[in-house]
């Protein structure tokens, strides 16, 4: 049986809770569109924003936890939640800052408050929730990111595991969503796993084999 791909379930996992967010705070502030003190109203819920959305994700981050215990040791299960919990932090406070603009757009189009409000929260994470910038200045999502880290930290304990069973030569195998750049020239290639020669571990990781969120996997050969 094949092992669950780590990666596309925490994806799922979070793309679920952005979806929810996202229709939470619309639900929240169109609910009571028609109030005449509705701008102080909608601010002052900006507690109460944070603590739900907190909420949401810790119950997500529950759920990738006993994903987690399945199918990653304990030294990478660790790594992983220390990614999830500084995300969570960064997700929460994106979501604290849409919602503060959909009350300001709500507040200036009194007459389709609720209009603005949906569009606004729309435009604002209809990509998903924001928890990574990377050095290109690309933003991640927290469900795209944290597939990422997840897929990422299954590979890594998976070439770890490989390493430690005492083989000295491995087959590279490709993965879902193989890259052109750095794993194809690698793909099905057998390879030493010691020593620091052009058909190496060590050489195929300095070409970028197993880069973040590589899929490829060793066979032992």
């Amino acid at each position: 049986m094949a092992t669950p791909d780590l990666g596309v379930l925490t994806g799922r996992i979070y793309g679920t809770a952005q979806g929810a967010i996202r229709r939470g705070l619309i639900t929240r502030l169109t609910g009571g569109a028609d109030r005449e003190d509705w701008t102080s109203w909608a601010a002052r819920q900006t507690g109460a924003v944070r603590r739900w959305v907190a909420d949401l994700l810790a119950a997500a981050g529950r759920r990738v936890v006993a994903v987690l215990a399945r199918l990653l040791p304990p030294r990478w299960r660790g790594e992983v939640m220390r990614r999830v919990d500084s995300a969570h932090l960064r997700a929460a406070a994106q979501v604290v800052t849409a919602y503060r603009r959909a009350v300001v757009a709500g507040s200036t189009d009194v007459r389709s408050r609720a209009a603005a409000v949906r569009r606004t929260l729309n435009r604002l994470l209809a990509a998903g929730v924001t928890a990574f910038v990377d050095r290109t200045g690309r933003r991640w999502s927290i469900a795209a990111y944290l597939a990422m880290v997840a897929a990422t930290a299954q590979t890594a304990a998976e070439v770890e595991r490989v390493m430690r069973s005492g083989v000295r030569r491995a087959r590279v195998a490709g993965g879902p969503g193989e890259c052109e750049r750095y794993c194809r020239p690698w793909i099905g290639r057998v390879i030493q796993l010691g020593g620091t020669g052009p058909r190496t571990l060590y050489a195929a990781r300095r070409a970028g084999l197993f880069h973040p969120n590589c899929r490829c996997r060793l066979v032992p050969s």
